[in-house]
């Protein structure tokens, strides 16, 4: 059988009424005769079922449509009424925050001028109470700014230890108050220097202290930072603040992050606050591309986390000194100062940093000059902790380690790598070798307190008294004192890193910059070079970076730090010749300051036309007088005129000016008049 026909048409009745109908013909033979079947089939219900299907599916798809657009007009409607609350709140903190300070910078001068008890205490109430309307308008304005997308980050380079150390100390008189004990766990492997937003950063640290210090009745409070994860030129930081407090219970903790939420209402109720500082630690932990989360024990306290995701800083400064040491060092002092230390240390004044910041602390090292006496002195005496310089002659710190590892007794005993090298290939070889951590040169004191306190063991038996290590100093008080002014003025030399490797010493600080000009030559430095001698100008060009850093001769050691560079990718003679005479000219402006008498003609401070200074001191000196908060607005103004009048006096000037300290800042300027009476107006 074959099929002839198979089609739709339209069919007309005897009534003359259409129909739709499908036809279908086959041919086939019956006993050699062809014959046709055909049929024809009624599909006009069919068809008519088929159109309104269509119609209604047409009709949906429009309503879909429609309902979607006008979803999306509401959203959009949406939207914008919460930008312009955000906008509004944003606005009207600002607004409110203008005179809200005014209130908080007046009533701290009340409060110094207060002689009545009663007077006093109400106006510690105002303080009180200001304060923390000044911080819930700064949370509803971080708030605002997430939610109308209008926060971005402030980028730039800073030294992740710094930031912790002022972190610590903004938060070091709460728990003071409170009885609570302050104490930091810093990996030694945290890079030097990253690149992000340290404001926001000290935000969430500070809102997690601030709560924990809140919520802790006794105890202490834990500060642990860590790296989580190296990615190429990326590291991902873990910080963690663990409490001894109060708890949290588990159905309470998926609430902690939102807008608005405590653990419960009687949290709010007793202890206070808005509710919104996790929720914003949580929108700027995204934002530099981490996560917060918190584990709670109810009754024996909590843990919050936050992780963070920053470039590592390519020519950013090493880091600064720590303000805080979180009591890390009279902790060694009282409770392992009995510990015996192996410093290895070839470079004279890195030994004398070292010794002075473990002095102070109650220990007193062994020392030893090269990688071959250390490996000595550890075949014959027990360490508790040894402290490796890299880059020594005879032999190196590297291979001493890896000598030394091999001492049964000597196994397990911590290691640390005390250099200037800081790069990634330079801890890989530290790791490599046997050590179990780097800390960066310049040292900073309260990572080194850490290190140790983290890995001594505790004293056995009665405690021997520190007897602090003395350097007998080449200057009297005063001479060093007008040594270190003169310093202060010149650009690249940060004097606060170096006293403050001296634990305040100023006198300690010159003789030891005498001592590192002295044996750091830079003449011996060329002759060496000129000789072909390039593994050990090397060597002095490292040596040189550190020493010159640990003191805060940021230029000097930026200087070194180029030839070291140049020499180890070795360069042509063409390219560190030029390198060579830039250190020595940094060099010998350095010794000449510290050559010069104290007995020599002053110079006037800055080569402007001293009635500048006339004009703008006789419009400060009022202000200052009278406590005029307006005086603040005048020193922002002429900040470079009065930076050049007040010289290395200018800092604590702005700090007591912004602390709305007049008095204070009134005396310094008077200071300045007397030495510079040409200044002082008509």
């Amino acid at each position: 059988m074959k099929t002839v026909v198979n089609a739709n048409s339209i069919w007309l009745d005897r009534a003359g009424m259409p129909h739709n109908v499908e036809i279908s013909a086959a041919l086939f033979d019956i006993a050699g005769v062809e014959h046709v079947l055909a049929f024809v089939i009624d599909v006009t219900k069919k068809r008519r079922d088929e159109q309104e299907l269509a119609n209604y599916q047409r009709r949906l798809e429009f309503m879909v449509d429609e309902r979607t657009n006008e979803l999306k007009l509401a959203k959009e409607q949406a939207e914008q009424a919460s930008r312009a609350k955000s906008s509004f709140l944003a606005n009207m903190s600002h607004e409110i925050r203008t005179p809200l300070n005014a209130v908080i910078g007046l009533t701290h001068l009340m409060q110094r001028e207060a002689t009545e008890r009663k007077q006093k205490e109400r106006l510690g109430q105002i303080d009180d109470s200001a304060q923390h309307l000044l911080a819930v308008i700064n949370d509803i304005l971080d708030i605002s700014k997430i939610e109308a997308e209008k926060l971005q980050l402030e980028i730039s380079d800073f030294a992740i230890s710094r930031l912790l150390g002022d972190v610590l100390d903004m938060i070091e008189f709460k728990t003071r108050e409170k009885g609570l004990k302050l104490l930091a766990d810093l990996d030694p492997t945290l890079p030097d220097a990253v690149r992000g937003d340290p404001l926001r950063l000290q935000q969430i640290l500070l809102n997690f202290l601030s709560n924990a210090v809140k919520f802790t009745e006794k105890g202490q409070i834990l500060l642990r930072a860590k790296v989580s994860e190296w990615r190429d030129d990326k590291v991902e930081l873990r910080f963690e603040v663990e409490d001894t407090g109060i708890g949290i219970n588990a159905e309470q903790i998926p609430r902690l992050f939102s807008s608005f939420e405590q653990a419960d209402s009687s949290t709010t109720r007793r202890f206070g606050g808005t509710g919104l500082g996790l929720a914003i630690s949580r929108q700027l932990a995204h934002l530099m591309g981490g996560e917060t989360g918190v584990s709670s024990t109810p009754g024996k306290g909590s843990t919050f986390w936050v992780t963070i995701c920053l470039e590592i800083a390519v020519n950013a400064q090493r880091r600064q000194t720590v303000t805080v040491d979180v009591d890390f060092e009279g902790e060694i002092r009282r409770t392992r100062s009995n510990a015996k230390i192996l410093l290895v240390e070839d470079d004279p004044i890195n030994q004398s940093v070292a010794i002075e910041m473990l002095a102070s602390a109650g220990i007193h090292p062994t020392l030893a000059e090269d990688g071959a006496q250390a490996v000595k002195l550890a075949e014959s005496q027990h360490f508790d902790l040894i402290l490796m310089d890299m880059q020594m002659p005879v032999m190196d710190g590297l291979e001493a380690t890896r000598r030394i590892r091999q001492l049964p007794a000597l196994a397990n005993t911590p290691i640390f790598a005390m250099t200037a090298n800081a790069f990634g290939e330079d801890r890989n070889a530290c790791l490599s070798a046997g050590m179990n951590g780097h800390i960066a040169k310049p040292v900073d004191p309260a990572i080194l307190y850490a290190v140790l306190f983290n890995n001594l063991p505790q004293n056995t038996g009665s405690a021997q008294a520190a007897t602090p290590i003395q350097i007998r100093s080449s200057h009297d008080s005063s001479a060093a004192e007008g040594i270190v002014a003169k310093l202060g003025a010149v650009p690249g030399v940060n004097i606060k890193t170096g006293i403050a490797a001296m634990r305040g010493n100023v006198e300690k600080y010159v003789n030891l910059l005498e001592k590192l000009l002295a044996h750091n030559d830079t003449t011996r430095l060329r002759t060496t070079f000129d000789s072909g001698d390039h593994p050990t100008a090397l060597r002095q060009a490292h040596s040189l970076k550190g020493a010159a850093g640990s003191l805060g001769l940021n230029r000097l050691s930026s200087a070194a730090a180029a030839i070291e560079a140049a020499l180890r990718e070795n360069r042509p003679t063409g390219q560190i010749i030029p390198l060579l005479s830039a250190l020595a000219e940094i060099h010998g402006e350095l010794s000449d300051i510290l050559n010069q008498r104290l007995d020599s003609p002053t110079q006037n401070i800055g080569s402007f036309d001293a009635s500048q200074a006339q004009a703008l001191i006789a419009r400060l000196l009022p202000l200052l007088e009278h406590d005029d908060i307006r005086s603040g607005d005048l020193v922002r103004n002429e900040n470079d005129l009065l930076s050049n009048t007040l010289g290395s006096a200018f800092a604590d000037f702005v700090r007591h000016i912004d602390n709305f300290d007049f008095p204070a800042a009134l005396e310094l300027l008077q200071v300045a008049l007397v030495a510079h009476p040409e200044y002082r107006p008509e």
